[in-house]
């Protein structure tokens, strides 16, 4: 769900199609988004009906094999690869690098050390800069005033649980705790002069 919300929060969603191998997660899923958004929601029966012609890809899963290839996917797509943050885990082909136009990541360094698509890529050698160029931190691209070039073939961006992550989830379990009467009220901070 906070995946979602930041899209919306940057995109004019008006369609969101679900794919999960569980048809009750798809519910479930489907079920928290209508509480909150205004959105034609399509329940996908696999992940090619899920990516059809869709622009925003958002993979969130704690799959250990590639499960996204490149022949599914059309030009112009953006690709946020969200789930898959261990080495033993992956969500997309590394097919896709080769068709990316931009390579963002939350965290280089953690990117280079635990993600098992990236390593696959482009190496383990921590010492090779020069293959690892192409992948740039959201930070930078920030910094150097960067847009998504008119013409790219695809746009991808890795996270591997950092910061916003922990905060969405923190967020969740807070709600849950209150929802449930559980944990204890901090007290108010007072401010000194």
């Amino acid at each position: 769900l906070p995946q979602i919300a930041a899209c919306a929060a940057v995109l004019p969603l008006k369609k969101l199609r679900i794919f999960s191998r569980s048809a009750e997660n798809r519910e479930k899923l489907a079920n928290a988004v209508k509480a909150q958004f205004d959105l034609d929601i399509t329940l996908a029966g696999s992940v090619e009906e899920a990516v059809a012609d869709a622009p925003v890809i958002t993979l969130v899963t704690n799959a250990t094999q590639p499960f996204l290839n490149p022949d599914m996917v059309k030009p112009g797509v953006h690709i946020n690869a969200m789930g898959a943050i261990v080495l033993a885990r992956s969500e997309f082909s590394t097919g896709f690098f080769p068709r990316c136009d931009v390579i963002a990541v939350d965290n280089l360094a953690t990117i280079r050390s635990i993600s098992g698509e990236f390593r696959a890529y482009y190496g383990t050698d921590e010492g090779d800069d020069e293959a690892w160029k192409e992948v740039r931190s959201v930070a930078s691209l920030i910094e150097d005033d960067f847009t998504r070039p008119a013409d790219a073939d695809l746009t991808l961006f890795k996270a591997m649980g950092m910061g916003l992550s922990d905060m969405a989830l923190a967020v969740d379990i807070l709600a849950k705790a209150r929802e449930q009467g559980l944990g204890h009220k901090v007290p108010e901070r007072i401010k000194t002069p």
